[in-house]
């Protein structure tokens, strides 16, 4: 049987494969940007990490939202976006998220086939959520695992990353996990004897690229599949906005 910790910690190396500097531009992955401001006819200002940039785009922006885009300067010094495509409110979330994971403690806490030992620890948690923005984002948790899907959140040198899996059938295993400057990326991990066979389907061809280039790294796997999309990559159990707190 296919062991879905197993699977996920190897997967998981994609993280050591990211080197993000928030502090410069990297024309290879996507960025993270905010849109602070309308300036005039296609004209943005732009956080950019501790940064705050102006720039032009041809795609109406929504002043307030969040977006993963590649970005080049032009011959003339100029900041250029291309390839822009919002993120998903939950990003935002993960920082503050009531609960975060240490990858080395998941084998423990997702030893039981039916996660019992993490949904005991979502329901302690939940009961005493400090905050309604808490007791959603964990209602939101322990509500994927109604629907046969795992969510949870990892920390990993200071850096979150939202993770979910399904057991689609007993010997696959399919995956959504949305990192901030890799984007979202979906695929499966499939037992073949005698090994196992992975699929990432990524957003960007940048991505695709970088992964590609650093796929040996990826140990475990018999064989691994990478292929990029423009059709959006969908979570397995999308976050509720608002549940019914029946608190007191």
């Amino acid at each position: 049987m296919l062991n879905p910790i197993s699977a996920f910690l190897q997967l998981q190396q994609l993280q050591e494969l990211l080197k993000d500097d928030p502090q410069r531009f990297n024309a290879t992955l996507p960025l993270l940007l905010k849109v602070l401001e309308k300036k005039g006819a296609q004209k943005y200002l732009l956080q950019l990490g501790n940064q705050i940039v102006e720039t032009k785009s041809q795609k109406p922006l929504v002043v307030g939202q969040s977006y993963w885009a590649l970005m080049q300067k032009s011959s003339v010094g100029a900041i250029m976006l291309s390839h822009l495509t919002p993120q998903p409110k939950i990003l935002e979330q993960l920082k503050d998220a009531p609960l975060k994971l240490d990858i080395k403690d998941l084998p423990t806490l997702f030893k039981q086939e039916d996660f019992k030992g993490y949904q005991d620890m979502l329901i302690q948690h939940w009961t005493h959520a400090t905050s309604k923005q808490d007791f959603l984002f964990l209602g939101n948790l322990l509500l994927s695992l109604q629907h046969q899907v795992v969510s949870f959140v990892i920390q990993d040198r200071h850096k979150e990353a939202l993770v979910q899996f399904k057991k689609a059938k007993q010997q696959r295993l399919d995956f959504y996990a949305l990192y901030p400057h890799l984007g979202p990326l979906q695929g499966s991990v499939i037992f073949h004897d005698p090994g196992l066979e992975l699929f990432i389907q990524v957003h960007y061809q940048a991505t695709k690229a970088l992964l590609q280039a650093h796929q040996n790294a990826l140990k475990g796997f018999e064989r691994v599949h990478i292929s990029a999309s423009l059709d959006p990559i969908e979570p397995l159990f999308v976050f509720e906005e608002s549940l019914l707190d029946t608190r007191g």
